[in-house]
């Protein structure tokens, strides 16, 4: 997969992301705390791999 493919999936996941905790506040869910931070954790993990691999490709 390219890093443009890999970008815009991490990109649309982020989204589907934010909408999920949206509603989930909305409906007063339990599950917010737990689900955020799960989620943003497993994001922050990927957006911060593809920026490390982005920078290595440029230094090369």
């Amino acid at each position: 997969m390219d890093r443009k493919r890999l970008n815009a999936v991490m990109l649309v996941a982020s989204l589907v992301f934010g909408l999920t905790i949206g509603v989930l506040a909305v409906t007063g869910s339990d599950a917010v705390g737990l689900v955020s931070m799960i989620g943003g954790g497993l994001l922050g993990i990927c957006w911060a791999t593809s920026g490390l691999f982005t920078s290595r490709d440029r230094a090369q």
